[in-house]
């Protein structure tokens, strides 16, 4: 087991049943147990059942870890927080070889320098909203992995340029920066399409973080479906 500290105010999302998630901060510990706030997706608290399996992704030290717990109970102290089993069993998610997947879905991107040189709060809040779409070009995912993501589109990208993506569906909403690493020109149903590599550049924890998040809700509806 990796040693890790379990650090106040640490956040910790529990991946749900419904292949949801939500978040939670770490509160306090004893020696067999973590206190925790009650977890929220993006609009209301989630009740968690007790003594029934839950998988984590425990964020500490620019680190992502995984692990299984169950809620012991429900407890009110200045707030309402759960006590969960600490962990016997706790595994890295690696940064250096970040887990990659398949997944297919639109995304819409730029390579306009007035979009490059938002910040990251400006460009999310620009790109993620669907009034502004009409500015962006859509193609597809191919992958996407914590460190990068592969697309596929009609027009061949510039190289020479880095590139802003919108990657936005029911478990995420993002858009990062990256830089382009590889194109390679294919033929798909007799029309030329390009498949490019972007590795993300300057991209805050945060976001990496809901990247990460959403690889392993994917992974385990995979797992479900016997898909890997």
């Amino acid at each position: 087991m990796d040693e890790i500290k379990f650090k106040t105010n640490s956040k910790i999302d529990f991946l749900l049943e419904n292949e949801k998630e939500a978040t939670s901060l770490i509160q306090g510990e004893g020696k067999n147990f973590l206190l925790v706030t009650i977890p929220w997706d993006d609009k209301k608290r989630i009740t968690l059942s007790k003594d029934i399996d839950i998988e984590c992704i425990y964020y500490y030290e620019n680190q992502a870890y995984s692990f299984k717990t169950k809620v012991l109970e429900k407890i009110v102290e200045n707030i309402p927080l759960y006590k969960i089993k600490k962990p016997t069993e706790v595994k890295r998610i690696q940064r250096r070889n970040y887990v990659r997947i398949e997944h297919n879905q639109e995304i819409f991107y730029s390579q306009n320098d007035e979009h490059i040189n938002l910040n990251y709060n400006s460009l999310n809040n620009f790109m993620l909203n669907d009034k502004n779409k009409d500015e962006f070009i859509s193609a597809y995912s191919v992958d996407i992995s914590g460190g990068g993501m592969k697309v596929s589109t009609v027009d061949k990208l510039n190289k020479d340029k880095n590139i802003v993506v919108r990657f936005k569906n029911s478990n995420i909403q993002i858009a990062v920066k990256g830089e382009i690493c590889r194109i390679k020109k294919l033929i798909r149903n007799e029309k030329v399409i390009y498949h490019t590599g972007i590795k993300f550049i300057n991209i805050p924890e945060r976001i990496r973080e809901k990247v990460i998040q959403f690889i392993f809700v994917k992974m385990r509806e995979k797992r479900k479906n016997k898909l890997i």
